[in-house]
């Protein structure tokens, strides 16, 4: 069996990745501006807060430094993206080659890169609601190497995860959330957003459980993108895997280092 994480956190900082418009301002869709709304002609500038907070992550866990970084567009189409694209890392992170010890187990941090986060949805009645209040605040992306072999050694890296993010003023509670891979054969499937830890063991258990009947059966697991429901503790297909490929990263050529 092998497990592995993204985890995505909100760093602490007062204005957004790629401008100055406030992060946390409750009034819906009036803290925008033309850079986080992707108009055409806006210029995004990096948060260098943001950096300084990435680049003290990255040593915390035993990382890596890249002596120059650079980001790319994501491209993907949904509601919440008002730019058609990301601005994200895939190349050259703020770092890479990174550990956590728990016990005597080390587990590896393949990247740590910044991205912004997209707006929120909201549903109401037949109707769905977008805030851009978010769009574009700052994402730290935690991607872990396939090295968690158990509910309990996830449990433990969690833990310790949190315990340092906490120490650089990420409110762990509300603006901590991961994606959680798992393959118990060749398929791999991917949990989506995923928030406290309570919830990562009881959808990491109900995958494993749900993989494991699968091959019992002679079937393979399908590679898949599964959301978890906290109120019956399953998970549910949401779409096909999507790869890299398929998000079409290109260079992004308004930040350049």
């Amino acid at each position: 069996m092998k497990i592995g994480l993204e985890v995505h956190v909100a760093l602490p900082t007062k204005s957004k990745l790629f401008c100055s418009c406030k992060t946390y301002v409750e009034e819906p869709n009036t803290s925008i501006c033309p850079i986080c709304m992707g108009m055409p002609g806006s210029k995004p500038k990096l948060n260098k807060e943001a950096l300084k907070i990435g680049l003290s992550v990255a040593r915390a866990l035993n990382c890596k430094i890249n002596e120059k970084i650079g980001f790319v567009r994501k491209v993907y189409f949904y509601p919440d993206l008002p730019k058609s694209y990301q601005i994200s890392q895939l190349y050259d992170p703020v770092g890479f080659d990174g550990s956590i010890e728990i016990g005597s187990k080390r587990i590896g941090i393949r990247r740590i890169q910044l991205e912004e986060d997209p707006a929120r949805i909201y549903r109401e009645d037949d109707y769905t609601l977008l805030d851009f209040n978010r769009s574009g605040t700052p994402l730290l992306e935690i991607v872990t190497e396939p090295d968690i072999g158990s509910e309990e050694e996830l449990s433990e890296f969690y833990a310790e995860l949190r315990s340092i993010l906490y120490y650089f003023g990420v409110e762990i509670d509300r603006e901590m959330k991961a994606d959680l891979n798992i393959s118990l054969s060749k398929s791999r499937v991917e949990v989506k957003n995923v928030t406290g830890i309570k919830n990562l063991i009881d959808a990491a258990r109900y995958e494993i459980n749900r993989q494991s009947a699968m091959l019992e059966r002679g079937e393979e697991p399908q590679v898949e993108t599964r959301s978890y429901i906290p109120e019956s503790m399953t998970t549910v297909h949401t779409r096909e895997k999507e790869t890299d490929e398929e998000y079409g990263y290109i260079f992004e050529p308004d930040l350049t280092f």
